[in-house]
Formats: structure tokens, sequence, C-alpha cells
């Protein structure tokens, strides 16, 4: 019963007790490893960091760990976090067996959704990986990452495709292979008959086919007004019955007549907005319903010359250099400048629907993309892909084979020059025999794979030094558990030592290695981003409900806040604060739990509202000692 009663006081102290405030004194100096000195008087080692944006894929460890690497190698390089992240998850994920995920070696499912072996991870672990086989490779070569736009949806795409390869058989293997390399080689033949600017026989256009439907919509609707006028004002002078029926009837007729009157003005405001319709004529097959086969009316539009101007110099443009992210603010501009609110984008409309409607245009804006984009619309249709390799190979295989290199060749439509090489895609569709990481990296990163597999000289990639170590210290920290003067364990005493103690290590870890000019990981429960008071080491436990739940960033600096440490944390979400804003502060302006630089995606959290969430701090260097008293080691399961 004494045990009993003294575990609960403790939990009671852990969750009524305010948390300490872990002061410091303006003098301390503060320190930012992202612009001018770090406190060595060396030029701060991520003055030149790039903002990374991960895109909803479980990288954090990578991103994470390639902020730190970057920081701690000559002239800190910009290196590619899902390279480390893919290396990390290979060498967690060995074939053949024991990884517990069945078939799918390389996918799985997670919270409803499929991840892939690089999605969830540990930052030291990941050193590892990439230490063991020093294979370092830069952003510029692996230029996905910079395109922020459905990283997760293609790489988890050609996972679950290279997965569904693996169980097929021997023969079936060697089949898809020759019939991809096939599929590959027959699109860039005809891109390169097709993909050629100014062009010999150039695509329609899907804007301006659009533009021009709605014109000959509003010049049909305005003859459709102007008969409905006609037949109601007809009606008006030959109503019969008594004069009330008639008053009532001829006051409804008028109230129709001034409606479709308003609808005619704004028709045609519209119309002169859009072109002039002229009426042509087509010989149709006699129907025999009508006298003597009577020829159709049909009309063509043509555009204003300064509206086909701006579709031209503009839309296309934008389509050129940005892909498909700028299509919804391309199309907005043509609307807004020609006053057209609706025409080109529909109320309500989503994102993946604009994608669809005008994919025509995306897939031919330019000369690159469009040979990009041909070699991912062969790729996007699962039920085409199935029947046109059953029709050459005569093999009979399960659409579901196909899902996942459709989803890829989707995603793949729009992106940027360069964002996935349309050579990379052939390469890895070709070689689908090579292991995972070579797959996929030939895929997504042809450059990244050359150099890693054939460095043309030696030393001239990024490279761990074999002196740097990667080593993590766990928090609460453990301490034994103290007896009491009647031989009862002190519960409320163990707490308090270990707070203590925790509080000691995390200070003195965090300012020794900002003080080597090098930044911290940091791994932790993300329930502080709905609010300061969160506590998920001495409260309630860190859980999926919890925003992100298990997270990783970057400590980049600190700084002393009115007797309150704060340390600076970078995220890797891109140029967002969102995820930690205060609710209380909805008047118009936005309110953020802490200070938050939204462009370069950090924010300033005080100490202790860190300690209280933090699992882990991971250094390249030297490990910390533990403060005196602490045990030697700690055997925490991750």
């Amino acid at each position: 019963m004494k045990l009993a009663a003294l575990t609960l006081s403790l939990f009671f102290w852990m969750s009524s007790t305010t948390a300490l405030a872990l002061t410091c004194t303006q003098t301390d100096s503060g320190a930012t490893l992202l612009s001018g000195q770090a406190p060595n008087g060396q030029p701060a080692s991520m003055g030149n960091f790039e903002l990374q944006d991960q895109d909803g894929m479980g990288t954090c460890f990578g991103n994470t760990m390639s902020a730190m690497l970057e920081a701690s190698l000559p002239g800190h390089p910009h290196l590619s976090y899902q390279q480390i992240a893919v290396a990390y998850g290979v060498s967690a994920h060995r074939p053949p067996g024991g990884s517990g995920r069945g078939s799918a070696l390389y996918t799985d499912q997670f919270s409803g959704r499929v991840q892939t072996v690089s999605e969830g991870g540990f930052l030291c672990a990941a050193f590892e990986a990439v230490k063991s086989r020093n294979a370092l490779c830069t952003r510029d070569e692996v230029p996905l990452e910079r395109e922020g736009y459905n990283q997760g949806t293609l790489i988890r795409g050609l996972a679950d495709f290279y997965d569904a390869y693996a169980d097929l058989t021997d023969d079936q293997k060697r089949s898809m292979r020759t019939h991809l390399a096939e599929v590959m080689r027959a699109t860039f033949q005809r891109g390169a008959e097709e993909c050629h600017f100014p062009r010999v026989a150039p695509v329609p256009p899907v804007l301006t086919r659009v533009l021009q439907d709605r014109c000959i919509e509003k010049y049909t609707l305005n003859l459709e007004i102007d008969g409905n006028i006609t037949r109601l004002t007809a009606e008006r002078s030959s109503l019969t019955g008594t004069a009330s029926e008639v008053r009532d009837r001829r006051q409804a007729i008028d109230r129709n007549i001034r409606e479709l009157r308003r609808q005619k003005v704004r028709v045609e405001r519209d119309l002169q907005n859009l072109g002039t319709v002229a009426a042509v004529t087509a010989t149709t097959t006699p129907d025999p319903g009508k006298q003597n086969g009577r020829k159709a009316p049909r009309f063509r539009c043509t555009l204003l010359p300064a509206l086909v101007s701006d579709v031209e110099s503009r839309y296309y443009r934008v389509l050129e250099s940005q892909g498909a992210e700028q299509l919804s603010s391309a199309l907005e501009e043509i609307e807004t400048r020609h006053h057209l609110s609706g025409v080109l984008i529909a109320p309500q409309q989503s994102r993946g629907d604009l994608r669809q409607k005008y994919e025509g245009d995306i897939a031919y804006a330019s000369a690159p993309v469009c040979r990009q984009n041909q070699a991912a619309m062969a790729i996007s249709n699962p039920q085409s892909l199935r029947a046109e390799f059953f029709r050459t190979t005569n093999m009979c295989l399960s659409e579901d084979v196909f899902s996942g290199l459709g989803s890829a060749g989707r995603t793949l439509v729009g992106l940027n020059e360069g964002a996935l090489p349309a050579d990379g895609i052939l390469s890895a569709l070709a070689r689908l025999d090579q292991n995972y990481d070579d797959f996929l990296l030939g895929a997504i990163g042809p450059q990244c794979l050359q150099q890693i597999n054939n460095p043309p000289v030696p030393n001239t990639r990024p490279q761990i030094p074999a002196e740097l170590s990667c080593n993590s210290t766990y928090f609460p920290v453990h301490v034994p558990t103290v007896i009491g003067a009647d031989g009862e364990k002190d519960l409320v005493e163990t707490a308090r030592v270990a707070k203590a103690r925790s509080e000691e290590l995390f200070r003195r870890t965090i300012w020794d290695s900002l003080q080597n000019n090098r930044p911290l990981g940091i791994d932790l429960c993300t329930a502080f981003f709905s609010g300061p008071t969160a506590d998920s080491n001495y409260g309630v436990n860190c859980d999926a409900t919890q925003l992100h739940a298990y997270h990783a960033m970057t400590i980049t600096g600190r700084r002393c806040v009115n007797g309150e440490m704060q340390y600076q944390v970078q995220n890797s979400w891109g140029p967002t604060c969102n995820y930690v804003v205060n609710p209380a502060g909805s008047s118009g302006q936005i309110s953020y739990f802490y200070e938050c630089n939204e462009d370069a995606g950090y924010i300033w959290v005080p100490e202790d509202v860190l300690l209280k969430n933090t699992r882990s701090l991971a250094v390249l260097g030297a490990a910390p000692a533990l403060p005196v008293g602490g045990p030697a080691s700690r055997n925490r399961r991750q």
C-alpha cells in the first residue's frame, strides 16, 4: 500500500507541479549556426543552409542528419536527405525475411497509407548506414527534393511496384524488364517526333479549346435567351381570360423577361471578353425526320487577340517553367485579367481535377517537359499497361502489379524539367534486377547513383571522415531508485533527481555542440506543437493523436529571453509555421505558440518545453559525459 501511495504521489507531483523554468541570465551568450559567426569564431556552419520540405514523407531523420552532416563536412555541401533515408531503410530491412513485412519488403501499410522503408528511422542509425558505404550525394543530384510536390506519392509508387515485381516468377520478371524497356524506347521515339518546338503539327492547346467551347456556350445561351424573350413577349400579347388572370400572368411574364434580360447582359459581357462567333454550316446525313435533310448550324469562335496573346505568353510560359505547380495561379491570372471568373476554374474544383482537365497542356508545355511527360503518361495507366503486357507476352498479371507504377507515372506528369529525368525512368525500369536502393536512386537521382557506384575521381564527392561519429543521449536520464530511510523506494525523490540531471545534461550537451559549430539532432514528441504545457516524458505518453507523434528536427541555436533559455529548432516542413498556430490568436492576425520565422521554417522553443518532450539528442562528435551519479549506459528500447 505504501508503495502504491508513493507511486500515486509521484504522478501527482509530475502532473501538478509547474515545470521548472530553467533560468539563464542575459550575460549568457546567444548563438545561431544559421548566420554570422559560431561561438568558436568560425563562420556559422549552416550559413548557407537550404530549407527542406519532406512533403509528408517520414524522412525527418534523413532531413535532420543531412543538416548535421552538411554542417560538419568541409565546404558544407547541400546533401540529399532522400538518399540518406533510402540508405538507412535498406540497411535496416535486409532481405530475405526478418522484416516482418511479408512479401512487401520495401513497402508497408502504416496508419492507413503505404509507406516505404525510407520513412521512419533513427538519426545515428542513418549516420552509420551512409558512413558504412561513405556514399553521400548532393541535393543537386536528387533534384526531386527541391520540387516540393508529391515526393511521397512518387517514391511510394515506385517502391510498391518494385515489391510487386519482386513477387513475380523469373520468366515474368524477364518479360517485364523487356516489355518496359520497349515501352520507354517507343515513348522516346514518339517524343523525338512530337516534342520539337515550334511544332510542325502542334497538339491543340487544352486551354484554347476550353475558351472556345465556353465562347460558343455563351453565344448559344445568348441565342436561347433571345428566343425565350421573343416567346414570352408573344405570349404576353395573346393572353386570354379574366382581367385578374391576365394581369397576374402578365406580371409573371414581365418578371421572367426582366430576369432574362439581366442574364443576357452578363452573357454578352462574358462573350465580349472571350471573342466573336461566326456561324458555319456542314452538310449532315439526311434525316428522315427532317424535311430535305437540312444543314445543321455550327459555330466557330475566334478568341480575342489579347486573350490569345496572354495564353501563349503567360499561361504556357508558367507551365514551361514551373509545371503543374502553378497551374491554378496561371488560370486565375487569365480569368482576372480578362474578367472571366468561373470560366476556367469551377467553384470548389480540386487541384487534382484541374490537373486532369489540363493535363494535355501540362504535358506538352516545352520540349524537355514534353519528352519527360511522354514517358510519365506511358506508365500512368495500369489497365493499358497490363493489357499491352498481355498482348506482347501472353502473360496475364494482376492489375495490382502495375498500380504502383501508375501512381508514380500520374505524379510525374507536369513536374518541372529535371525533377525526374525521363532517362532516369528508362534506366530504372529497364534494370529492375538492381537492388532496391539502386533502383530507386536510378529513378529519382541517376546522377547520385552514378556518383556512388562509379566515382570518376576519388574524393570528388562528399565523404564522412573516419574519425567522425554519431552519439545519442537519451532522456529523461535514468537514475537508480532512491531507497528511503524506512526502506521504501522514494519515487518522488527519484523523479526529482532524474529531472535535475536531465536538465543539466540537456543544456550542457546542446551548448557543447553549438560551441563546436555543430547543430544537434533532436528526437522528440510533437505534442508541444499544440501547446507549451505538453509533457510526454513526465505526463501523458506520446501517441499518434498528438499531431505528428515522434519527429526529428535540428537544434541550430540558443538564446536567453527574460531569464528563460530558448532553442532555435529548424524543421523540414518547408516555409510554414502553421503547425504551431495558437487558436487563441484568431482575431485576424496569426499568433503562434512560439516565435517563428515562417520563411526560414524554424521556431524558438523554451528549454523546459523541449526537455519535457525529448527522447534523445544526437551529436556528431564526442559523446557527452553523463552527470555525476548517472549510469554508464542506458538500455533503451527503440
